[in-house]
């Protein structure tokens, strides 16, 4: 068995987003501030749907989940995929 991954663009993005992976989460922090982070969860809505705002947030988002994945035992990953944005997503994941 085997396993395909893909990933979001923008659009994707929603408050409340998790980040699995809390090495990423606080280098993210260090070079855009706590605030990134209270915008993504508590909002303003209309903030995070700004460009500079949602694809960070979706891309530390899919980089994170895959991290947190990657510490499983998953079966191996054949493809990656993703939309638009996700292409980075799916790029990081394949290494």
């Amino acid at each position: 068995m085997s396993l395909a991954l893909i990933f979001p663009g923008q659009g994707a993005q929603s408050l409340g987003m998790e980040f699995c992976d809390e090495e990423k989460r606080l280098c993210a922090q260090k070079i855009l501030g706590s605030s990134f982070f209270s915008i993504v969860s508590e909002g303003p809505a209309d903030l995070l749907a700004k460009t500079y705002y949602s694809q960070i947030a979706i891309f530390l988002a899919s980089a994170s989940l895959y991290a947190r994945l990657a510490t499983t035992n998953l079966p191996p990953i054949r493809a990656a995929a993703g939309l638009s944005l996700g292409e980075y997503s799916a790029l990081y994941a394949a290494g």
